[in-house]
């Protein structure tokens, strides 16, 4: 009888390990994609896989994470990576340790034999939004933010200009801001009253507590708005001016709780319309230009 009793616990024991380790096993679902883009132009797409079940512990009690990553690189390798245990961010990686699959956040990198110098600088780039052509994509991963664009002819420079020495100099006392801004195509302005030094940019503010469309206007006096898009918070604030002929309009967007502070700057001029000869020009397309210039912002995906 105590024979019995011994077979029947070690039994226990064999399925209660069988349970642990295997009942892990459940269906796979995916939980989502990203395509990265990194220094060079190179590409990572990857697939992310979870699993139904809880998640076990090892015989150290140690949690044992039960995703994976499907990857393909521009390179033209495919690999599927089990998820292993990371301090931050989400690690995946073969057995050996000489790949391994890091994402935090909207970045990623590659590290193959513990060196990472083939997939570094990578941003998450979102698709191509439904009745949009952005089909051109921006990454500056110094600066740390993927945009899309209307994909244009830039041989001819009818295109979105980038223009990586952009400072805005308006806060006083000598400071500027730092960004990149994107002049519109010449076809946007070409017979009418839209000046060609019109943009859209991004920029950001170092050491700023609470990140506010206002500290982006320096000592001008604006008010501040909240304004939620496409689950993105915004602090929204804009200005106008005019003289001799030429009317301004900026506004910016400024994404809450970035730091350093990020934020979208439209910047407008055109000239008075009545200031041309009848005929000779046509008032641009206000409406269709911020249309666009919303598109772009909401592409943005900053690598915070």
């Amino acid at each position: 009888m105590r024979g019995s009793l011994v077979i029947a616990v070690f039994f226990v024991f064999i399925w209660y390990g069988f349970f642990r380790q295997y009942t892990s096993q459940a269906t796979e679902t995916m939980a989502g994609s990203a395509m990265y883009i990194c220094d060079g132009g190179k590409s990572i797409n990857a697939f992310f896989y979870d699993k139904k079940s809880s998640i076990y512990v090892d015989s150290t009690g140690t949690p044992v994470p039960q995703g994976k990553a499907e990857i393909a690189l521009s390179d033209g390798r495919s690999l599927s990576l089990p998820q292993t245990v990371s301090p931050t961010g989400v690690r995946y990686a073969l057995q050996d340790e000489s790949f391994v699959f890091w994402t935090n956040g909207n970045k990623s990198l590659v590290s193959e034999k513990n060196t990472q110098n083939n997939y570094v600088g990578c941003i998450r780039i979102v698709n191509q939004l439904p009745g949009t052509n952005l089909s051109r994509v921006y990454v500056d991963s110094k600066a740390g933010f993927s945009l899309r664009l209307p994909e244009t002819d830039i041989s001819n420079q009818d295109a979105y200009l980038a223009n990586t020495t952009y400072r805005y100099p308006s806060l006083g006392l000598g400071k500027e801001i730092s960004g990149v801004s994107f002049s519109v195509p010449s076809s946007m302005t070409q017979g009418t009253n839209l000046s060609r030094d019109t943009y859209i940019s991004v920029e950001w503010l170092p050491g700023i507590q609470n990140c506010s469309a206002a500290s982006f206007f320096g000592d001008k006096n604006v008010v501040n708005l909240n304004l939620t898009e496409n689950n993105t918070m915004y602090s929204v604030a804009s200005m106008t001016d005019v003289g001799a002929g030429n009317h301004y309009e900026e506004i910016v967007y400024a994404i809450s709780g970035t730091n350093p502070c990020i934020a979208i700057r439209y910047f407008i001029h055109h000239m008075a319309i009545e200031n041309y000869e009848s005929g000779t020009v046509k008032e641009f397309d206000k409406e269709a230009l911020f249309t666009e210039f919303d598109q772009i912002r909401h592409s943005l995906v900053v690598a915070q």
